[in-house]
């Protein structure tokens, strides 16, 4: 099989990137946003720190 069969991706290739999740701080109720590669972050607004589940 040459490389110039693959003219895609393979699934492989993508399966560690990183991607956004948008939610809403438990506290006070503002926008965040958490990545998957990421195991907490920290409402802007409050300061309070959510954990990626």
């Amino acid at each position: 099989m040459s490389t110039n069969e693959f003219k895609e991706t393979p699934a492989c290739a993508d399966k560690n990137t990183a991607f956004p999740t948008e939610d809403v701080c438990p506290k006070c109720g503002a926008d965040i946003e958490i990545w998957s590669d990421e195991d907490e972050t920290t409402c802007r607004s409050c300061d309070y720190v959510i954990r990626n589940s």
